[in-house]
């Protein structure tokens, strides 16, 4: 069974930089990164030492998020980047986004994170998307 990581409080840092974590202590600190560098969306996600780097293109992001329709429980119905890594998305019934953020070694193995955010963190993420970016 999957763990899913819940992310629940947001930040916007003076550089545009949305970060995404846990509002609870969690030792691991649990976060999503995202900036935006042109026409790309640089994500980290990261678990304590762990780090998942991916950039994506924020026309594919963007468009993906506006098409996700609600699926029962914690499916991923889009995926963003390439065969090797990419960011699967879906979205709940209760509007929560679920996100994994992956880097596949080859045919025996990836690294997935499993995280799933707040309604309102939702909201905050497709609009942050939608932003230029001032660079």
């Amino acid at each position: 069974m999957r763990n899913y990581q819940i992310l629940d409080s947001s930040t916007i840092d003076q550089d545009n930089v949305l970060l995404l974590s846990p509002a609870e202590d969690n030792p691991e600190k649990p976060t999503l990164s995202m900036s935006h560098e042109g026409a790309f969306i640089s994500l980290s996600a990261s678990f304590g030492p762990l780090e998942i780097a991916l950039r994506i293109r924020q026309d594919d992001l963007r468009r993906r998020l506006e098409r996700l329709y609600p699926v029962p429980g914690l499916a991923t119905t889009h995926q963003i980047g390439s065969v090797n890594s990419y960011i699967a998305i879906g979205l709940t019934k209760d509007n929560r986004l679920v996100m994994r953020p992956t880097v596949v070694a080859d045919a025996h193995g990836r690294v997935t994170f499993n995280l799933v955010t707040t309604p309102a963190l939702y909201e905050t993420i497709v609009n942050w998307v939608g932003t230029e970016s001032e660079s």
